[in-house]
């Protein structure tokens, strides 16, 4: 059968033949990688989509709920809260446990959990406003465009890039990406020998690769050793002017590089017919020259696998690195408000590990792309039906789910995609296009003309609800050291986060009427009660922000508080 697939990580039509099922949108796009592959992708209820909602638990929890389907009437005095508060720096992980606790309870919680693919938009000034400090990077550094001759003349200061997604082509400076980038942000840098496939087919070929990594780490990692082997202004080769600006030494020693990760797919270290057999051990030894040369470069350095593949690929790459050394798991997974939970999908990336002979316990587990949208796309998948139309408050409620719930399972860091900004720029009008938090107000290029007639967009620069959801959120997480779920039963979901000197619970509904919840183990003589959603349809009618969220003030009884849940997620503070 003759089909046209659409790539998601090249954003080109190509022709193959295979067989497979038809993969609805909902589909996270890792399945687009598996049928290029010939791989069968299941339905809108299989494996690719981490839709559950069923409750997850993560230890004994010593913060029991118990749910039932039906309403209950509050008490107290209606408030409002603000937005304000800071973000910590910094990706230092806690392991303390919380005084008086069960130090089995719960994750740790990483520092600053919390980041955006990419957060450059208007000069890092959104990712600044909203509380956030991580991003991962669009301009992937790529062997054949730094070393095109292949010949260990490293350019990173003129990397002939080959026209893409915009870009005419031209000469593109990576030092200038650290210059242009606040202190304050952590990168998370993309490294491969290839942008969308190719072959290592050399002993040449991969030493020149290897020897690319490590200066490449060298270069980046903000000490003192900077990779060059000539003197000043030149770096690897006489004549190169390469050697690093002050400024570039200057910006990286103030925040250097110290997360990469190797290629966006397992399938882009082969290319043809023969990826279906190969794609496995050739990523496998990419990976670890890769790793191994980073850590030449940079002993602190960690090296993500590539996320944005189809789970199935997976088991093959980890029984190719079997006794190997993997330092971060990475996965992607997009869809509907209510598809939100990571847990399937984490669970099958952890047993295939397993049984491939890792402990687990040394791995962590990020998710670097995440994201649902606002407003009505257009098909995403050739020969399907598009998604349907959400609203912002529908975004909105979903980005505090899908930002929540992957911590409690295990999940170190989370990351929105795509963009801060609406439009993809080169997806026909895929969610990738609406997932942004602001409105792009139908302007090229980014808008790739699909939004000529979107009744949906409210203006360039607009916010979506969804901007100021993140924003509360980040903000009443910044100080959370540990999370955990208790086990509510069917359609309750309920997450503790333990702060410097109080909890914090975030909780909410997946079933179609108000659900009653009782929280225990509640501390304080009262609790203030937050919604999570803006008292708004749309973001920009947003009059005072500090004002924005309906709260008010509960009284506890015993350390018991039943709350009344929806679908749209609530805070519940110790005051």
């Amino acid at each position: 059968m003759q089909t046209k697939i659409m790539d998601w990580n090249s954003m080109r039509i190509r022709e193959d033949e295979a067989s497979f099922s038809a993969c609805r949108w909902q589909l996270r796009f890792g399945c687009v990688a598996a049928i290029l592959l010939g791989l069968a992708c299941s339905g809108a209820e299989g494996t690719e989509t981490a839709s559950t909602t069923g409750a997850a638990t993560t230890g004994p929890s010593s913060g029991g709920i118990t749910g039932t389907t039906g309403t209950t009437g509050t008490t107290g005095t209606t408030g409002t809260t603000g937005t304000t508060g800071t973000s910590s720096t910094g990706s230092a992980e806690s392991t303390g446990d919380t005084e008086g606790e069960d130090p089995l309870w719960g994750q740790p919680l990483a520092a600053s959990p919390f980041g955006f693919h990419p957060g450059t938009s208007l000069g890092y000034s959104l990712l600044e406003e909203i509380g956030a400090i991580w991003s991962r990077q669009t301009m992937y550094l790529i062997w054949e465009w730094v070393d095109p001759e292949s010949n260990g003349h490293f350019s990173f200061r003129k990397a002939a890039l080959p026209p893409f997604m915009g870009n005419p082509g031209e000469p593109f400076d990576y030092d200038q990406l650290q210059v242009e980038r606040p202190d304050w942000v952590r990168d998370v840098m993309n490294v491969c020998p290839f942008r969308r496939s190719g072959n290592l087919v050399s002993a040449e070929q991969k030493e020149l690769y290897s020897s690319f990594v490590e200066k490449m780490v060298e270069r980046y990692d903000g000490d003192d050793e900077l990779g060059c082997t000539e003197a000043a202004p030149d770096c690897y080769f006489a004549g190169d002017g390469e050697y690093p600006t002050e400024a570039t030494i200057a910006a990286l020693k103030a925040s250097p590089i110290k997360h990469w990760q190797v290629c966006n797919q397992v399938t882009e270290t082969c290319e043809g017919a023969e990826c279906p057999n190969t794609y496995a051990g050739k990523y496998a030894e990419v990976y670890q020259m890769s790793h191994e040369a980073a850590k030449a470069g940079d002993p602190e350095a960690s090296v993500l696998l590539a996320g944005d593949s189809a789970q199935e690929l997976y088991p093959k790459v980890f029984e190719a690195l079997s006794g190997g050394v993997i330092d971060i798991v990475d996965f992607h997974y997009f869809g509907e408000e209510q598809a939100y939970d990571a847990k399937e999908q984490l669970d099958f990336l952890q047993s295939a590990l397993t049984d491939s002979g890792f402990d687990i316990a040394d791995i962590r587990f990020w998710v670097t792309e995440s994201g649902t949208y606002s407003g009505d796309p257009a098909v995403d998948i050739p020969n399907n039906e598009g998604p349907p139309f959400q609203s912002e408050r529908q975004q909105a409620a979903g980005l505090v789910k899908r930002y929540v719930a992957p911590l409690a399972v295990g999940v170190e860091r989370v990351f929105w995609a795509w963009g801060m900004v609406e439009g993809f720029g080169s997806c026909n009008c895929c969610i990738f296009d609406y997932t942004g938090l602001v409105y792009d107000g139908n302007v090229p290029p980014n808008s790739n003309g699909c939004d000529a007639s979107d009744p949906y967009d409210r203006g360039q620069g607009a916010k979506k609800l969804a901007f100021f959801s993140a924003k509360l959120l980040f903000a009443k997480l910044s100080s959370a050291e540990r999370v955990g779920e208790a086990d509510g039963g069917a359609d309750v979901r309920v997450f503790r986060f333990e702060r410097d000197t109080s909890r914090l619970w975030v909780a909410w509904s997946d079933a179609e009427q108000p659900t009653s919840a009782m929280i225990s183990d509640i501390r304080s003589a009262t609790v203030r009660v937050t919604k999570s959603v803006p008292s708004a349809e749309f973001g920009d009618e947003l009059v005072d922000v500090a004002t924005a969220f309906a709260s008010e003030e509960r009284p506890v009884t015993d350390g018991l508080l039943i709350v009344e849940l929806t679908g749209e997620p609530v805070f519940i503070e110790e005051v």
